[in-house]
């Protein structure tokens, strides 16, 4: 799947589905590249580059991706909530406000995560008071400046 220069408010919206996405890349957005709500999707390659909003936007579901890279996340480059458990492999996040987000009972394992040149590596919250605190485990984290991370009181980080 290959999308660029939407200017709509998603540029790729998948909406109670499951399946498989073998390489997906977007480029280009007016605002949040990938928005997946209320599935169960897995993806080989993820490639998002130059959003207006997040480069990615995980909602009420579970899904596994191999590889993740976004470059130019005008908000962040991963954001995650509403009780969504996400697996990754390898993550890379380079310019972004905030690398990766996760909020409201939200749960994600990941074995190696890179955020360069962002204001902060990862933020772990409660946004909205019907959901819980959430965790984050990492394997490997590679974090390249001097930037602090925000974990809610209740939430859990986990380096291995």
């Amino acid at each position: 799947i290959n999308s660029e220069n939407m200017h709509c408010e998603d540029s790729l919206n998948i909406i109670n589905s499951s399946g498989k996405i073998n390489n997906l890349n977007i480029s280009n957005s007016n605002s949040d590249s990938l928005d997946i709500d209320f599935s169960d999707i897995s993806i080989n390659n993820l490639k998002v580059t130059n959003s207006g909003n997040d480069c990615a936007d995980f909602s009420s579901g579970k899904y596994s991706i191999l590889n993740f890279y976004a470059v130019n996340c005008k908000d962040k480059g991963i954001s995650i909530g509403e009780g969504t458990k996400l697996v990754i492999e390898k993550v890379f996040v380079e310019n972004s406000k905030i690398g990766l987000a996760i909020k409201d009972s939200s749960i994600a394992k990941i074995s190696e995560l890179e955020i360069k040149d962002s204001n902060m590596c990862f933020a772990l919250y409660r946004k909205k008071q019907e959901f819980g605190p959430s965790k984050l485990s990492v394997n490997k984290l590679n974090c390249l400046e001097n930037t602090f991370n925000f974990i809610q009181n209740g939430s859990v980080f986990i380096n291995d």
